[in-house]
């Protein structure tokens, strides 16, 4: 039996779980179900549980709950074309639709060098973890999850332009579209993007589909299937993306159209309008970086850092100070140094993350080597020679980050 005052405690918990939770979906009832399912597993390991550790609990498991459900949906979403009923009468324009962009998807993947191409086609068709893949290539799964976010991109660039048979007419055209279907902000602003779409009549027109990363990029049908797609099919696919069976390349096309080509959620609604400020703002909570398991500081950054490799960290209202590269960012202040942040995922961020803004999540600490700073695309005069000298950063999983300010 729970006691009263367990009780309590627990249904204090609520407040912070729902600020929590409803900071990661805006599907209100989904928001409830996670935050009542949480409160339940709490009660049941209340007895076990430490007072103090009891929030920190409640927010693992908020965590655990939002992501198994993200990855049920991204698995139902990226299935959903083999669901199709064959037998539904096809109208001639969705089959032109459909060998165009079968035949478009198949130049943008040969394309692709194999190092790409392999982890890419792993991560979509065969579900593989970053992790595993990391692990099965010797590499981190920040870096592998930067290279994925990156290839990501080109795919989607050299799909378009062979979908709309388009060709660049200045060398500077594919640096913009690159940054553009990466939704590279920072390059975009390197590169003068904004002058160069003004300015060049076949970049302006292809930035729109590569914005918008919708199913019909070209302007055109939906995408149609073709074809069941067995274990043997797959791996013709991943052995030669562009040679292999028109049936297998259309359905397996279609699953990494729907993992790569599109946006992982639908449009948010409108949001209501904000209400008024109140006179007086209220003082920002104080930013705070250290490890979970001791409670020992980060900020300013231990110098031995890679010792740490494993040890979980906890960040609270911790400052943005510069991001650079796909998926990471440094954190901390002018006064105690900064952190790197690599976001542990092969799929682009859920929050935007910018300087000037605060920052909370739960990570650990991961080791690099030399070459990290390169693989993640940090370059000399974005402090590359500090992150290889750091000799580690702090892995989070995007399903705990919480931007404001």
């Amino acid at each position: 039996m729970t006691s009263e005052t367990g009780m309590t405690d627990v249904l204090d918990l609520i407040d912070p779980l729902r600020s929590y939770v409803g900071a990661h979906t805006r599907n209100r009832h989904e928001a409830e179900d996670v935050v009542q399912e949480t409160l339940a597993r709490v009660l049941d390991a209340r007895p076990e549980l430490d007072e103090g550790a009891t929030l920190g609990y409640a927010i693992v498991v908020a965590r655990n709950l939002l992501a198994n459900r993200a990855r049920d949906a991204d698995r139902a979403r990226r299935h959903a074309p083999l669901l199709i009923d064959r037998a539904e009468p096809r109208r001639p324009d969705e089959l032109v639709v459909a060998a165009e962009e079968r035949d478009a998807l198949r130049v943008a993947l040969s394309a692709l060098p194999e190092p790409q191409r392999e982890p890419l086609l792993a991560h979509v068709l065969d579900d593989e973890p970053v992790t595993v893949l990391a692990g099965r290539r010797g590499g981190s799964p920040g870096s592998l999850a930067a290279q994925l976010a990156r290839t990501r991109a080109r795919l989607r660039l050299d799909f378009v332009l062979a979908l709309r048979r388009a060709e660049l007419p200045t060398d500077r055209c594919r640096p913009v579209l690159l940054a553009l279907a990466a939704g590279d902000t920072r390059r975009q602003e390197a590169l003068r993007a904004g002058h160069h779409l003004v300015n060049c009549a076949i970049c302006s027109e292809l930035s729109d589909p590569l914005l918008r990363r919708e199913r019909a990029l070209a302007g055109v049908g939906p995408w149609a299937v073709l074809g069941a797609v067995g274990e043997q099919l797959v791996g013709a696919v991943k052995r030669h993306p562009w040679q292999s069976t028109a049936a297998g390349t259309a359905v397996a096309g279609a699953a990494i159209a729907a993992a790569v080509l599109l946006p992982a959620d639908p449009p948010a609604p409108a949001p209501p309008p904000p209400a008024a400020a109140p006179a007086t703002p209220a003082p920002s909570p104080p930013a705070d970086l250290r490890r979970s398991d001791d409670g020992q500081p980060l900020l300013p950054p231990p110098a031995n850092l890679a010792a740490l490799s494993g040890a979980p960290v906890t960040a609270e209202n911790v400052p943005v100070l510069e991001v650079t590269a796909n998926e990471g960012f440094w954190i901390g202040d002018d006064a105690r140094g900064r952190l790197w942040v690599q976001l542990a995922t092969g799929a682009e961020s859920p929050q935007q993350v910018e300087p000037g803004r605060t920052v909370s999540f739960i990570g650990v600490v991961e080791p690099h080597d030399a070459a990290f700073p390169a693989h993640v695309g940090v370059e000399e005069a974005e402090g590359a020679a500090l992150l290889a000298q750091q000799g580690a950063h702090i892995a989070v999983d995007p399903a705990t980050v919480v931007v404001t300010g």
